[in-house]
């Protein structure tokens, strides 16, 4: 008999994605949706995705083994139950998804963690496969991260290990969503770049070139980067800056966990060489001990983390 199939998801704070994945990181189907604002409405829609997904392997004759669930926020794994979570994700606490969601489709559901999700991507398919010790970064519209020591996740006494964009890098830094202040997130995320961006501009220190704003809360982080890619100074700074910042933050988790390598992952890589060496510059510059830092292979590397959960039970 063939191994089975996973269903897998994705939840993030932007988009919301399901997928058939095979076990050999083969994504067979995917389906992709904006994140729902409000928890039932995310439940909703998530189940509906699911139930497309398992009508279209079932009708291919392929077995599913059960879902894999990649969500932000933090999780109590064992009881497959979303504790809190920050702004991001809005009214997304106190969640009993893996009980639900089993009621609504009737397959085994696991539920953990985005950026241990992210680790296990990389550790299964990614740059982590050769690596007893590594951590992983995602770079989004939050940071996430997970923390990978002899092959399995770290997920600590609360289920809280890994929270790597909520490590402090200003001690009287802006407040975080998340209760603390000067969180790495504000700084080297999306959300913070775009939230930089905006008040730069509302300040008339920032002016975009290749689009016409009319409100602060256009502007992105990808128009701080085709901001940046057209020469524009300020643009540049705060990109090389919040490179610079992430650098800091990965430096003091080197010396906690002394890994072989550090993964970076996701979207906000795509900003170029801007943020990328600063980032490792920074981390050449600070750390006792070094380590590889390297770009991750993977585009998905969350959910395809969310599919193996299903093959590890």
């Amino acid at each position: 008999m063939t191994d089975p199939w996973a269903l897998a998801v994705d939840l993030g704070g932007t988009h919301l994605r399901v997928a058939v994945v095979t076990p050999q990181g083969e994504r067979l189907y995917q389906e992709q949706q904006a994140t729902p604002r409000t928890r039932q409405d995310i439940l909703t829609q998530m189940w509906v995705m699911l139930r497309q997904g398992q009508e279209w392997a079932t009708q291919r004759g392929g077995r599913l083994g059960g879902i894999g669930i990649s969500t932000g926020g933090r999780v109590d794994f064992g009881r497959g139950e979303v504790v809190d979570a920050t702004a991001l994700l809005p009214d997304w606490r106190r969640v009993p998804l893996r009980d639900l969601t089993v009621a609504h489709l009737g397959l085994s559901t696991w539920v953990e963690n985005d950026g241990n999700c992210a680790a296990l991507g990389e550790l299964w398919f990614g740059a982590g496969q050769d690596c007893d010790h590594f951590l992983s970064v995602v770079v989004g519209t939050g940071i996430g991260g997970g923390v990978i020591l002899n092959r399995q996740v770290l997920r600590g006494a609360g289920s809280a290990a890994g929270e790597l964009g909520h490590i402090s890098v200003d001690y009287q830094g802006p407040m975080c969503n998340c209760g603390n202040w000067g969180c790495v997130e504000l700084f080297a995320s999306g959300s913070g770049l775009a939230n930089l961006a905006q008040t730069l501009w509302e300040a008339g220190l920032l002016q975009f070139t290749h689009k016409i704003i009319t409100s602060a809360q256009e502007i992105t982080a990808q128009d701080v980067g085709e901001a940046a890619q057209l020469g524009n100074p300020v643009a540049q700074d705060l990109i090389r800056r919040a490179g610079r910042i992430l650098g800091t933050a990965l430096t003091s988790l080197l010396h906690t966990f002394n890994p072989e390598r550090v993964i970076v992952g996701g979207p906000v890589l795509d900003l170029g060489e801007n943020y990328w060496q600063p980032l490792v510059a920074t981390v050449a510059e600070r750390a006792m001990v070094q380590a590889p830092l390297v770009r991750s292979p993977l585009r998905d590397a969350g959910l395809l983390g969310a599919a193996t959960l299903v093959w590890q039970g």
